[in-house]
């Protein structure tokens, strides 16, 4: 079991415990309220019958059987390195030090998520909120869960940036990075007057890349350069201007995770994020 998998499954065998525990304490309140004796001398009076001790037992044991085996398969991927990489660029290195499979889940690329905020303390403010989470993942020395952070922030309206589709109705493609070879750097730039694109220190092509928006009509409102593109009601848009006047600025908070898929259930796993400063962004159409 690796370094990340056995803290994760330390936590996850801390929240059995805590689990059992609040258990005991309510039967502890149960028959304390049922003993008519003082408090002090209500252990010696409390039973508990044989089914509890029973159930109390097998609970403790999948608890143990679960930190010891089952969390194997637990995957963990490391956070990515994703930086600045001069004005409105940046890169994310893959280097090949996370794993390409991982217990049960096998690493499939990166996914780039981006929230916008009209208001610059607003962004800092969810910025700064992400990297306290980003900062406790269980493989860095904390008890936090990738999963959860990508669900939490999810709900907080921050969306992947996607591969810009042809037509509205095409199908996206996950995920947004797939790496060629180890050692390949990716750059994502953000022209204030095109669409946003990525490449790569091997393939130098731009691959253009857009909103995820699900209420989207046309293809242009996915681009991230339009200005009138950002409206009242976009699930991805903390506003408090809609249509922002020319000249005024856009705040983003982006992160960066590993992405696989669990090969035995197919569901989605993340790693841990990389959350960066907030981007300063200048739509000039």
């Amino acid at each position: 079991m690796k370094d990340g998998q056995r803290k994760r499954a330390g936590w996850l065998g801390s929240q059995l415990a805590l689990y059992f525990f609040k258990d005991c304490r309510v039967m502890y309140k149960m028959a304390l309220a049922r003993c008519p004796r003082k408090r002090s001398q209500v252990n010696k009076h409390i039973s508990l019958s044989p089914a509890v001790f029973i159930m109390l037992f097998v609970y403790v044991l999948f608890g143990l059987t679960m930190v010891s085996c089952g969390l194997q398969n637990v995957p963990f991927y490391d956070a990515p390195d994703f930086s600045s990489y001069g004005s409105n660029a940046f890169v994310l290195r893959h280097s090949g030090n996370i794993s390409e499979s991982t217990g049960s889940s096998v690493f499939r690329g990166y996914e780039i998520f981006y929230h916008i905020y009209s208001d610059e303390p607003d962004a800092i403010s969810d910025q700064g909120i992400l990297l306290g989470l980003a900062n406790n993942m269980v493989g860095q020395g904390g008890t936090g869960d990738p999963d959860s952070f990508v669900s939490y922030a999810t709900s907080l309206g921050f969306a992947r940036i996607r591969l810009k589709p042809l037509s509205i109705t095409d199908s996206d493609s996950l995920p947004l990075i797939k790496p060629i070879e180890a050692d390949c750097d990716y750059y994502l730039t953000l022209p204030t007057d095109s669409d946003w694109y990525i490449n790569s220190s091997i393939d130098p092509t731009p691959i253009y890349v857009s909103r995820s928006l699900l209420s989207a009509r046309s293809v242009d409102k996915l681009s991230f350069f339009r200005r009138a593109s950002y409206q009242d009601g976009d699930a991805d848009y903390n506003y408090n201007t809609s249509n922002p006047p020319s000249g005024s600025s856009l705040y983003f908070v982006l992160f960066a995770v590993g992405y696989g898929i669990n090969t035995e259930d197919l569901s989605e796993n993340y790693g841990a994020p990389k959350v960066i400063p907030v981007v300063t962004y200048l739509p000039g159409a």
